[in-house]
């Protein structure tokens, strides 16, 4: 009985489960804006197709076509020049090749054939034996313009009329191409390189040197005639004087002697081949001997710059180069003496020495002065010095 009574004993209550506290609540997220659509570009940012214009598909050489040899290009190069009745072509550093409905201009301008398309420009110059034909270039235009058109014949009056203009220019050589025309341009050629080698030298003194004011002594060494560089802008200057005034004075009938000359189309012995050829390009080619006087220039300019100036301050001694020039006061000087001197360079008769304490000295015998006489800058010089002695002592 008592086993029974303690299995009915009821069993203790299960305590309750802990209660959980509630989750906090979730902040709702903030409204995101809408997208704002991106402005449009201006109208001077937006990139433009038409503005720049698609390149130019080339046209490969006419090759059933009329073949002419021209220059193009800068500096100018030999190629060809193809064409026929569909198009154009020309072999050059940059090769030009397009249909006839490309091109918007063809003319002829100065002894060139201007070429133009939407996108580029074309200057031609005929050549005839590697030498350049201005003449050719109206007879080519034409000529192009039948092709253009549509109505390109062989036979044609276009083809005709350039073929005779290009067997006209061996006729003009022919009456031309005898002992007077070169004659005249040696004589020419001589009487201006006497000339022009004699001044030079001067002409480039008083380029490089200031202007003399009152009161002041400049002395100055010119070139020798007989020096290289005197030279070579002397022949040169000749060189360009010649071409003028054969130009002018035989209004073309030189200039296609020339051209005929350099082509070859003279025969005779080598020595004479040579003569003519040297004639024959100073005539034709004046841009040669403008080269050559700007390179002699350039080569005398720092030796023309060499000059001393003399004023009350001082002697200012003026070098080949800027960073070379030198100054002295009149303090620095020992000795100023005269010596005999011929005559036709020195009126006066006598040359000034200027002797400085350190033993440099300048002298007016092999140079010119400009400003007065040696005799008036022998005492206006010693006149200087004894002022800046006595201000020195005091």
């Amino acid at each position: 009985q008592a086993s029974v009574a303690r299995a009915a004993t009821p069993a203790p209550p299960v305590p309750p489960a802990p209660s959980v506290a509630p989750a906090p609540p979730v902040a709702p997220a903030p409204p995101v804006a809408p997208a704002r659509p991106a402005a449009p570009l201006p109208p001077a940012a937006q990139p433009s197709l038409a503005a720049v214009p698609p390149p130019e598909p080339i046209l490969g050489a006419r090759t059933n076509g009329i073949a002419v040899p021209v220059f193009s290009g800068f500096p100018a190069r030999l190629g060809e020049l193809t064409f026929d009745t569909l198009g154009i072509h020309v072999t050059s550093k940059e090769p030009f090749g397009v249909l006839w409905s490309a091109v918007t201009h063809v003319d002829a301008r100065r002894g060139e054939v201007l070429i133009r398309t939407n996108a580029r420009r074309l200057a031609l110059t005929v050549a005839v034996d590697r030498i350049v034909e201005p003449a050719l270039a109206g007879p080519l235009v034409r000529l192009l313009a039948e092709a253009r058109g549509g109505s390109l014949e062989r036979s044609g009056s276009a083809l005709l009329e350039f073929r005779n203009a290009a067997d006209r220019l061996r006729e003009e050589f022919l009456d031309e191409d005898d002992l007077f025309t070169p004659g005249v341009i040696g004589l020419v050629l001589a009487a201006s390189a006497a000339t022009c080698v004699a001044v030079a030298p001067h002409i480039l003194a008083l380029g490089a040197s200031p202007a003399v004011l009152n009161g002041v002594f400049v002395l100055d060494s010119p070139l020798s005639p007989l020096d290289p560089r005197s030279l070579l802008i002397g022949l040169a200057a000749a060189a360009m004087l010649t071409s003028l005034i054969v130009r002018v004075a035989s209004r073309g009938q030189a200039v296609a002697w020339a051209r005929g000359t350099l082509r070859g189309w003279h025969r005779g012995r080598p020595v004479s081949l040579v003569a003519r050829g040297i004639l024959a390009t100073i005539i034709h080619r004046p841009a040669i001997s403008a080269a050559v006087l700007l390179l002699g220039v350039a080569l005398a300019l720092p030796t023309a710059r060499t000059l001393v100036v003399f004023d009350g301050a001082g002697v200012k001694v003026v070098r080949e180069l800027p960073f070379l020039d030198e100054e002295r006061s009149w303090r620095a000087v020992a000795d100023i003496s005269a010596v005999p001197a011929p005559l036709d360079r020195h009126p006066s008769g006598v040359a000034v020495v200027v002797l400085f304490a350190d033993g440099a000295s300048i002298s007016t015998l092999d140079r010119y002065i400009r400003g007065g006489t040696d005799k008036q800058f022998f005492d206006v010089a010693r006149t200087w010095r004894a002022a800046a002695t006595e201000r020195g002592g005091q």
